[in-house]
């Protein structure tokens, strides 16, 4: 069984795809199975029910890395085998598989986002959620380079990393709120797949193209109208 944080998201809906195909191809009987909305508790739940039902392996992309690692200590233990995404620093796994270098990825969302800005200005992070993995290991480190990089730019003190709930009207309403609240404010930078269009759709609703910016995650096939009219990259 692979678990999702949520079957919604492109990326998921890509993995999905994925999991149909080693299906197809192996004769395994693999699935992916979610709780239908984003929510640790859920999801720690519905991995306990899979520990009950005896699956033979359980990949997972955990909501919250601290408490889903307790649960995969009881699949262990069970003798199912652990497969992660996104969780480079859970313990109770018996392989975590990242798609990049977590810390390089984060610099190049930053490279982009610094393009855009002029290479001054001031900034903030949107990740899914502060419990999430790799979007805040991406955000540290986009910081992290921007320091190193950019003296120009400023991460937004009052407000340095907000939550998107890996939702694009999410995104985009909180987006909107920074936009007012920050009238310096000149970036987000994204980490979900949902965070770059939905900061990009406010900055179209309020007239903000080519003076407000965003970079981060995302599927192309999804963003092809916001990609065609440049105001994401």
């Amino acid at each position: 069984a692979v678990v999702p944080k949520d079957s919604t998201n492109p990326w998921f809906v890509r993995m999905d795809t994925g999991v149909k195909e080693v299906a197809d191809e192996t004769g395994v009987n693999c699935y992916q199975i979610d709780t239908g909305t984003i929510d640790a508790t859920k999801q720690a739940q519905l991995v306990e029910d899979l520990i009950a039902q005896g699956v033979d392996a359980i990949c997972v992309v955990p909501v919250d890395m601290e408490s889903m690692d307790s649960t995969l200590k009881k699949a262990k233990d069970a003798g199912i085998v652990v497969i992660t995404h996104e969780g480079a620093d859970l313990k109770n796994v018996d392989y975590d598989i990242e798609a990049f270098s977590n810390e390089g990825y984060g610099a190049f969302i930053m490279q982009n986002l610094a393009e855009a800005m002029g290479e001054e200005g001031v900034y903030t992070t949107m990740v899914a959620s502060l419990t999430n993995g790799s979007h805040n290991e991406w955000a540290d480190a986009a910081v992290e380079y921007q320091k190193e990089h950019y003296p120009n730019m400023t991460l937004l003190e009052d407000n340095p990393r907000v939550e998107s709930d890996d939702n694009g009207d999410t995104a985009y309403n909180v987006a909107k709120e920074l936009i007012k609240t920050y009238p310096d404010l000149k970036g987000i930078m994204g980490t979900s797949s949902f965070d770059a269009p939905g900061v990009a759709r406010a900055i179209q609703e309020l007239g903000l193209v080519d003076k407000f910016f965003t970079s981060g995650t995302g599927m192309p096939a999804d963003n092809a109208e916001l990609l065609k009219s440049g105001v994401i990259k």
